[in-house]
């Protein structure tokens, strides 16, 4: 299956309007998955956190090398 969005709506509304009919649907021993630009939304969110810790990581580590101190960079 596969849809348009309508000029104006927001991605985000659409795929939760999509898995609300989809919850509401599918029997249960079926399943749905999204693809294309759909899925890229509810894949990158949770990787959100990650990147942003692991640039706090990188930034700490350079300024302990830059000012020779990992207590106080």
């Amino acid at each position: 299956m596969s849809f348009n969005l309508a000029p104006g709506a927001s991605l985000g509304d659409v795929i939760e309007s999509i898995n609300k009919i989809a919850d509401e649907n599918v029997p249960p021993g079926g399943g749905h998955d999204l693809a294309g630009r759909g899925e890229k939304p509810s894949r990158t969110a949770g990787n959100t956190w990650i990147c942003c810790w692991w640039r706090i990581f990188v930034v700490y580590i350079v300024l302990g090398i830059l000012y020779e101190s990992y207590i106080h960079p």
